[in-house]
């Protein structure tokens, strides 16, 4: 008899031990914030025109009316070039309806070719 007695002290502890991992849980993900609308993405960087929420602006550079961001272009100390123009060969790829209709078909078969594979012979 002193041996269920052990086992059930055993599974008492586990059970103990899993519900307050549980509550732990529980507890872990109701702290988390839920849904948080930052409305939409219309404020504009005056220096490269990058599109930012207003909570991303700098709060203490910002008035009202003039609202500063650096996340982007670091108050315009980067500037990239902009990028070559498209080939026209390239351009009437997206032009062509039987290429469009067979993208799909196009981008599953190159993706096979780089994965990386080592062949043994």
């Amino acid at each position: 008899m002193a041996v269920p007695a052990k086992r059930a002290a055993v599974a008492s502890s586990s059970s103990s031990a899993s519900r307050s991992r549980r509550s732990r849980h529980l507890a872990f993900f109701s702290s988390l914030p839920q849904y948080v609308d930052s409305g939409d993405c219309t404020w504009v960087c005056e220096f490269c025109g990058a599109y930012f929420w207003y909570v991303e602006r700098v709060g203490k550079f910002s008035r009202p009316g003039h609202l500063r961001y650096s996340h982007c272009c670091r108050d315009g100390g980067v500037v990239l070039p902009y990028p070559p123009a498209f080939d026209h060969q390239f351009v009437a790829l997206y032009q062509n309806v039987t290429f469009m209709k067979d993208i799909r078909a196009y981008n599953s078969m190159f993706s096979m070719t780089s994965f990386g594979a080592n062949v043994l012979d």
